[in-house]
């Protein structure tokens, strides 16, 4: 399930014209949904099309740039998941 909004802020911008590439940020979360400080350390998966494409270490409101050098082409649908030990975050989901 995706949400329009979330507690990841991300941005997507395709390459040029010709070039298979996706500079991707976004902002780790600080927070749980009920508002709790996250205390540590923890993960963030990027899917591409529901297929996991990066896994990030991070801490409360890092920002993270990547390139996503491996896009589909035509269009393609990124989820961004935190993950604190077993548990998953709320999605955010862009095209």
């Amino acid at each position: 399930m995706c949400l329009q909004k979330s507690l990841i802020l991300s941005k997507i911008v395709p390459a040029e014209k010709g070039e298979a590439s996706a500079k991707i940020s976004f902002n780790a979360p600080k927070t749980l949904v009920n508002g709790t400080p996250i205390p540590s350390s923890f993960k963030v998966n990027v899917y591409r099309n529901d297929e996991l494409a990066k896994e990030f270490s991070v801490t409360q409101g890092q920002i993270v740039d990547w390139t996503d050098e491996k896009p589909v082409l035509g269009s393609s649908t990124y989820r961004f998941v935190a993950v604190l030990g077993e548990l998953e975050g709320v999605a955010r989901c862009l095209r």
